[in-house]
């Protein structure tokens, strides 16, 4: 997403003084296109023109680009300060991205808007760097197709060949072979809902599954299920400063919808610590690093092997508090 820097930093005219609005549209779609030039891309900005616009303040910023990967090396990092040198304003900042690769996914679309976005005009001037003093609440609203999700499921340790996926009357359904012990390769189907779990995530639920037309027993099924959730985690780089949940996971004509929010992690909120967690008698049960990713929230990291205890003491002792 650092793409919003070289999207903000299109040129001079952002900060000359005979900037117009529509000027700097035109020097935003001129940066991009050097640096996308296999893309498509339509930028509007609104506001005044003059004084506000050499002190970068716009009323809405609007960009739409297809055929753009976000894995590009030449993507700047969006980072959080306490207090921005020379601030900036952005009534509303929206893109709009068709046909292009999240992380090595192919997404058909998404739309994505934060509104009151308040940056440092002058690192953005003077290093093409966009460091966020603060941004209110934003959202985006994702589309993928069947053959995403086939592909992510076919590099899962599933054990299926030649995967197919086909979303259809709110579920997935994922066809292929499997080898059986005794049996070699059989045909397999699972059949599942998808649904949003611990914030960020897309899991399989609600699972079904069959062998050579023969049902799978749950016995065999849990562990297959292991392999494939979660089927996908939104996770955000260490310097995007923002935290996505999940709102709403739905399946509708072939393709994966998904809303989510996105709430902006100030530079002040953020920090970490090294912490034990202790049993009711004093012994040391983990060691941890807690991560504070909000005014009231934190990332608890485990050892692996000691995952489920640390979760289980943290909830019986969280049930004390409101």
């Amino acid at each position: 997403m650092g793409w919003i820097a070289a999207l903000l930093a299109g040129g001079v005219l952002l900060f000359n003084s005979k900037a117009t609005p529509a000027r700097v549209g035109e020097e935003i779609e001129k940066s991009l296109r050097q640096k996308y030039p296999q893309s498509q891309i339509d930028v509007e900005v609104r506001g005044k023109r003059g004084l506000n616009a050499t002190r970068g303040k716009f009323k809405s910023v609007r960009v739409q680009m297809s055929n753009v990967s976000s894995g590009s090396d030449g993507f700047l990092a969006i980072s959080a300060v306490p207090k921005a040198r020379k601030a900036g304003r952005i009534g509303q900042l929206s893109f709009g991205l068709r046909d292009f690769d999240l992380n090595g996914v192919p997404i058909q679309s998404a739309d994505v808007t934060w509104n009151d976005v308040v940056y440092d005009v002058k690192s953005l001037k003077d290093n093409s760097k966009l460091e966020l003093q603060s941004v209110g609440q934003g959202s985006a609203k994702i589309v993928v197709a069947a053959a995403s999700l086939q592909t992510l499921l076919g590099a899962r340790d599933g054990g299926i060949q030649k995967p197919k996926v086909v979303l259809r009357n709110g579920r997935i359904e994922l066809s292929g072979e499997r080898e059986v012990p005794l049996l070699g390769v059989q045909p397999f189907s699972l059949n599942a809902r998808l649904e949003s779990r611990n914030g960020n995530e897309i899991w399989l639920a609600d699972s079904k599954a069959t062998v050579a037309g023969a049902p799978l027993p749950s016995a065999f099924l849990e562990p297959l299920l292991k392999g494939f959730n979660p089927i996908y985690r939104f996770e955000l780089n260490e310097k995007w400063p923002f935290r996505a949940l999940l709102q709403d996971v739905r399946v509708l004509d072939d393709t994966l919808q998904i809303d989510a929010s996105l709430t902006f992690i100030p530079a002040a909120e953020t920090g970490s610590f090294d912490d034990l967690l202790l049993s009711p008698k004093g012994g040391i049960l983990d060691d941890l690093v807690v991560y504070r990713t909000g005014s009231d929230r934190y990332l608890v990291v485990a050892n692996a092997s000691n995952r489920e205890v640390v979760a289980h003491e943290l909830r019986e002792r969280a049930d004390a508090f409101d």
